[in-house]
């Protein structure tokens, strides 16, 4: 838990100001403004390496997206069922593109393609479960969706009629962090 702190006390209570250091962010304040925080060397690194995550994952998500992109306005859509990476998945009214099919055959082993599978058709069944992502992105008409599964995030949009598209599959920030022993 944060804990703030005044110069003046930073220097009357170094001893504790710095075990609260060592449990989470101290902010020091000087004459009512924010001046330095303090925090373990520990906390710090994980700090950073949890941004570099976030910074990584927020980059394959807008290249994902752009390579849709392309695909979309160059007619390079397939119908899910049709993707063999997905074991001939029979869903109605969901669409995947080429880049989107390409990443899921090449990072994802045959287990995680079959749990993709089922994850899909409960999509399918309810497809506005997924949480709009956090920023509107540009080249695309429609709102596009995430929804996580592990391993990955499943993006998407849900167009006229209930018509899903695949977008791309994203390895999510909460896998990474599994992985990562975080």
């Amino acid at each position: 838990m944060d804990r703030y702190v005044t110069l003046t006390e930073l220097r009357q209570n170094l001893r504790t100001v710095k075990q609260c250091a060592r449990e989470g962010v101290v902010h020091v304040t000087h004459k009512g403004r924010p001046a330095y925080v303090l925090c373990s060397f520990e906390l710090w690194e994980r700090n950073i390496q949890a941004a570099r995550r976030r910074g990584i994952y927020r980059a394959e998500l807008w290249e994902s997206l752009s390579d849709s992109q392309r695909d979309i306005e160059q007619g390079r859509v397939v119908r899910v069922g049709e993707a063999p990476a997905l074991g001939m998945l029979d869903v109605e009214d969901c669409f995947m593109t080429e880049s989107a099919q390409t990443a899921l055959e090449l990072e994802y082993d045959a287990e995680q393609r079959s749990l993709l599978a089922e994850v899909l058709r409960e999509l399918v069944r309810s497809p506005r479960v997924g949480m709009p992502i956090d920023e509107e992105y540009d080249g695309l008409d429609k709102p596009i969706r995430k929804f996580y599964s592990p391993p990955c995030d499943i993006l998407y949009d849900v167009g006229d009629k209930g018509r899903i598209t695949i977008h791309g599959f994203v390895r999510s920030l909460e896998e990474e962090s599994i992985l990562q022993g975080n």
